[in-house]
């Protein structure tokens, strides 16, 4: 039953995280909150999929392992940082060290050429710093419907959270972005 596996999600992830807003559904008294899909039409911004008839208002019957939660940048931000700091959320224990690593460890091994990934992320090689002081580190990410998108670079001690609420998503504002950032990190 769909429930009691959100309620297993619930309990041993969103509770020690502190993500409170995050669901496969969202509840009555939260849906003013909830952001409508926005598209470019004639150089013209329009609803394309309004947040009032969105199917996540009902729920759904099968939830969804690679998809289908709906969340906040806040709650985001406390997943990433709990992976950033290597399944630590400041002071409980949410993932053994050894799961974060091995979701980290591409788990594809050249099955799919160059194409790294993880068990949940996406794995490539940025550029931190800038000028002779730029130097190569590993990044998590993935991206989700509207346009938004996340990366993790542990070694840097940083995360990104990118949300746009905008369809159809290509990532190309979020993929400008996240270079800026990483030529300020030292």
């Amino acid at each position: 039953m769909p429930t009691r596996i959100f309620d297993g999600f619930g309990k041993l992830i969103f509770e020690p995280l502190k993500m409170v807003d995050t669901a496969f559904s969202v509840p009555a008294g939260k849906r003013d909150r909830f952001s409508s899909c926005h598209a470019w039409e004639k150089n013209k911004q329009v609803i394309a999929d309004k947040a009032s008839t969105r199917p996540f208002n009902e729920g759904f019957e099968f939830l969804s392992g690679n998809g289908g939660l709906v969340s906040t940048m806040q709650d985001y931000a406390n997943f990433c940082q709990m992976m950033v700091d290597e399944g630590q959320y400041k002071d409980k224990r949410v993932l053994k060290e050894s799961t974060v690593k091995l979701m980290f460890t591409n788990q594809l091994n050249g099955a799919v050429g160059n194409f790294r990934f993880g068990l949940g992320f996406a794995i490539d090689d940025v550029t931190l710093g800038n000028g002779d002081q730029q130097r190569k580190a590993t990044s998590y990410y993935w991206g989700g419907y509207a346009n938004t998108a996340f990366r993790i670079v542990p070694e840097a001690n940083i995360f990104q959270v990118f949300m746009r609420q905008s369809v159809p998503s290509t990532h190309s504002f979020a993929n400008k972005l996240f270079p800026t950032v990483y030529e300020g990190v030292k």
